[in-house]
């Protein structure tokens, strides 16, 4: 039996998966923990799964404290799983599936009827900022700066607080959009050459807590509209984001950006990366803009391809679900 809980919607795809490969017998519950559902704790016992995703993309940081919750309850620890769209988790203490296609699939849902267009670029730059974040305010504060909002356009959903203890600025909101840019057809997102994508929810502030590798890069819509629109990717993102996209089989255009910022463990470091990428594309004149993108064609129509690819293919995450069940087979 597969019950679901916490979402507005049956989460159709992981529950095909797991009618096909569960062991027939299993006592199954799979729980969206933002969709703020409670499990019904009172009924899991040691023959019970658990899985618990989210289209969010988070890791499992997010959902550790589910863990001694089930096991109370007696669910093992080999039965609990976490599903996300978090891309390199090898330190989660329970079983980690990852996958990309929740999210990706309602996307490119969404663009069923978009067709992609190489239309010259007005700018070099869109800055996709969402929510606010530390590390989206202080690139923001970086990029305004560098004097570079000139050459882009940059945006932000979330008005940041208007005092933030150890930054030289404030953002300037004059120089920001205040538009969340969901529509591909948005002419300030798709003029833009180079898409900055804030990818940033995962890694905790400089004093805070110790920093390090731990925290996890995921996929959101801001990549996929990258993707979408034909554009030259630069991830604000954790630790080794930009190498699982380059393992997922898209072109990261190593030629064009040095991606050396995604190997730097320090996040406050790998900000300043960043803004010296932006800074460097922003130094070509609009003619270079227009041969470029003419040039990089057949790479963006091969990031296209590879997106709709991911969408609705779950073909990706069956072999992650076959060994967990076959760990779990009586011996």
């Amino acid at each position: 039996m597969i019950r679901y809980f916490g979402f507005k919607f049956p989460p159709v795809g992981i529950i095909g998966i797991l009618e096909q490969l569960a062991p027939a017998d299993s006592q199954i519950c799979i729980l969206d923990p933002i969709g703020g559902q409670e499990l019904p704790y009172h009924e899991l016992d040691t023959n019970s799964w658990v899985v618990i995703t989210t289209n969010e993309g988070s890791s499992h940081k997010w959902f550790d404290r589910l863990i001694s919750r089930l096991t109370s309850t007696g669910v093992k620890q080999d039965r609990i799983v976490i599903r996300s769209a978090c891309l390199w988790d090898p330190e989660s203490p329970v079983r980690h599936v990852h996958t990309i296609v929740d999210e990706c699939s309602d996307f490119v849902t969404m663009l069923r009827d978009y067709i992609p267009t190489a239309n010259d670029p007005t700018h070099h730059f869109i800055c996709l900022n969402n929510g606010h974040r530390w590390q989206r305010f202080e690139l923001t504060c970086e990029l305004l700066k560098r004097n570079l909002k000139q050459h882009g356009q940059i945006s932000y959903i979330q008005s940041p607080p208007a005092l933030v203890p150890g930054f030289p600025i404030l953002i300037d909101k004059s120089a920001i959009s205040w538009h969340e840019q969901r529509d591909v057809d948005f002419p300030e997102l798709s003029g833009a050459l180079y898409n900055v994508i804030c990818e940033t929810a995962y890694e905790t502030e400089p004093g805070v807590t110790q920093l390090t590798h731990h925290h996890r890069p995921g996929m959101t819509e801001k990549s996929y509209k990258c993707f979408a629109l034909y554009q030259v990717p630069i991830w604000l993102a954790p630790y080794r984001a930009v190498a699982c996209y380059r393992a997922l089989g898209f072109d990261v255009f190593d030629d064009i950006i040095d991606h050396s910022y995604d190997l730097e463990i320090d996040s406050a470091r790998r900000i300043y990366m960043v803004a010296d990428q932006v800074q460097k594309i922003c130094e070509q004149s609009h003619t270079q803009l227009l041969e470029l993108k003419k040039h990089l064609l057949p790479r963006f129509e091969h990031n296209w391809t590879r997106l709709r690819y991911y969408a609705h293919n779950f073909a990706t995450e069956l072999p992650q679900w076959k060994a967990l069940f076959l760990d779990n087979m009586p011996n």
